[in-house]
């Protein structure tokens, strides 16, 4: 009796189309700034999968010629509520070049028991990944940023120049750690106590953007 009317209640929620009105995509960004070829790629997408009790399920990415479709599966149950989510995607060091990515919302009720249907999808976001040089600055830079790695939580930043800059720490799956404002000369900062890669990102006043990164044991 209960599988008939599971069976039941799909038929009725596919015929009036309410999982796939319901789910979309609020925003897609990449990060972080400034990729190269030595650069894990990120994926932050913040989504509205439409049911409640909804979790991420099965994602995976694939390249269609110079295109990265990102597929990401959330599972939910079957009433109707607003579940937002704010998942991040590795999709690992990528050769440079310019790619397009594609990112595609599919979702799948009672616990993903009923087949995926796609909910929404991003239109083509171009990004480039840039040679490999190095992500620590070099006697050219205005910005040195050091020691790394570091074994006690702290970094000293050292400016060459006068003007005030704004710095940013972001943990190894793209999430905001701190952002400080207004900083001059040099500084001294402490990362968490959590041991793993911090990405340092500083904007000058001429909003040139400086990118670091750190391994914190």
């Amino acid at each position: 009796m209960e599988k008939v009317f599971r069976l039941l209640l799909l038929i009725l929620i596919f015929n009036q189309d309410s999982f796939a009105q319901d789910g979309y995509i609020i925003s897609v960004n990449l990060f972080p700034a400034n990729l190269n070829g030595a650069s894990n790629v990120y994926v932050v997408a913040e989504v509205n999968v439409g049911h409640e009790n909804c979790y991420l399920g099965p994602n995976y990415f694939a390249f269609e010629g110079d295109t990265i479709v990102l597929r990401a599966d959330y599972c939910a149950d079957a009433a109707l509520s607003n579940c937002f989510r704010t998942d991040t995607f590795n999709l690992g060091v990528l050769p440079a070049g310019s790619y397009y990515l594609r990112f595609l919302l599919m979702g799948g009720i009672i616990n993903c028991n009923s087949p995926s249907v796609l909910m929404d999808v991003s239109n083509g976001t171009m990004f480039s990944v840039a040679p490999f040089n190095s992500l620590v600055s070099n006697e050219k830079d205005n910005f040195s940023c050091f020691p790394n790695p570091t074994n006690n939580n702290e970094i000293n930043i050292k400016a060459k120049v006068g003007n005030p800059y704004q710095l940013t720490c972001y943990n190894a799956s793209g999430k905001l750690v701190f952002e400080m404002d207004h900083l001059f000369n040099q500084q001294k900062i402490t990362l968490p106590h959590e041991q793993g890669m911090y990405f340092i990102k500083i904007v000058d006043a001429q909003h040139q953007i400086h990118l670091f990164k750190f391994l914190s044991l």
